[in-house]
C-alpha cells in the first residue's frame, strides 16, 4: 500500500503565530453557517475578496522584519 505524504499547510507562519497567541488568551471559536446573512460573517468575507483581487497591496513590513526566520528555523521546513 502507498503511503500518502503530508501536504504543505498553506500560511503555515500565520496558523504558528495564532496557536502562540491562543496560548495567551481565552478564545470562544464559533461556527457560522457560510452565506447565512450573518453580518460580522458577511464583512470577512467582504474583507477577503477585496483583499484577494487586489494589486499592489502594501507590504506588512513590520510583520516581515517581526517574523523573518533565523537560519535554523529556514532549515526546518
Amino acid at each position: 500500500m502507498e503511503r500518502l505524504q503530508p501536504k504543505a499547510v498553506s500560511n503555515r507562519d500565520l496558523w504558528e503565530t495564532i496557536f502562540e497567541l491562543l496560548k495567551q488568551h481565552e478564545i470562544t471559536f464559533e461556527w457560522t453557517k457560510g452565506h447565512a446573512s450573518d453580518v460580522e460573517n458577511n464583512r470577512c468575507d467582504s474583507l477577503a475578496r477585496m483583499t484577494s483581487c487586489g494589486k499592489d497591496l502594501a507590504e506588512d513590513s513590520g510583520y516581515i522584519a517581526a517574523h523573518r526566520p533565523n537560519e535554523a528555523q529556514q532549515n526546518l521546513f
